[in-house]
């Protein structure tokens, strides 16, 4: 039936004296309401129980799809990781972010010295020796956390999008844009989490800490098998 403004669909009609009145949105709610009130008054304690837990659950999920909608269609929009970190920076707490990035220049200390701490003199007041170096830095990630930078791929039962389950670095890709990879990201760690989403390290990114310690290892590239070597350490090689 076409309605008083001609196109189909709309409210359910009811003719009134030859009339078509659309019903109340409100009304037909109503009736469905109270539908639903008497159809649980029949019920016993436990299947009244079920039915209740049933509804919290769907609206629960309902309301969790809507964020991921909306996360989605947010992230979407940010072109570059570069922008993303920015867009995402500039809605924190100025005091939030001042304690984020000094917390980055203590990482960029340890990371200078794993970097360069062969090359500091033993007569230098930040002089620390292999041993002394290597401890500090162990500390520093027990105490922090570890930041996930070594590259590598979503598995398939990772759960994510099927766009970011394609074998390929995931720190190579735009995963901001999707909130389920985004989300898996961020559950590694809290560091690797400050790092998704604003490009602030808080901790030793691993990938460094990775190569310094094959670097220093007397066996070589040898996982299962680690010992300092002094000698590999004064070389300075990669």
């Amino acid at each position: 039936m076409n309605n008083l403004f001609g196109f189909r669909g709309g409210d359910p009609q009811v003719e009134i004296t030859g009339v078509v009145k659309p019903t109340s949105r409100v009304d037909t709610a109503l009736e469905a309401f109270r539908k639903f009130q008497r159809a649980m008054s029949q019920l016993s304690v436990e299947e009244r129980a079920s039915v209740e837990q049933s509804v919290w659950e769907t609206k629960k999920s309902q309301e969790k799809d809507k964020r991921l909608q909306e996360q989605k269609a947010h992230l979407s929009e940010v072109g570059t990781e570069e922008s993303w970190w920015l867009d995402n920076r500039a809605k924190l707490d100025s005091k939030k972010l001042e304690g984020l990035l000094a917390q980055q220049e203590l990482v960029k200390d340890q990371t200078y010295w794993l970097e360069r701490g062969h090359a500091i003199s033993e007569n230098d007041e930040g002089y620390l020796s292999l041993e002394e170096g290597y401890q500090d830095a162990l500390d520093f990630i027990q105490l922090h956390g570890e930041l996930h930078t070594m590259p590598f791929a979503f598995k398939e039962d990772e759960g994510v999008e099927p766009e970011m389950r394609n074998g390929r670095n995931v720190w190579q890709q735009p995963y901001w844009k999707y909130p389920k990879a985004f989300q898996k990201l961020c559950s590694f760690s809290n560091p690797t989490a400050t790092y998704a989403k604003y490009g602030i390290a808080t901790s030793i990114p691993n990938s460094i800490f990775y190569h310094w310690k094959h670097r220093v290892n007397k066996h070589g590239l040898v996982d299962h098998k680690f010992e300092l070597s002094k000698e590999h350490w004064l070389g300075g090689g990669t």
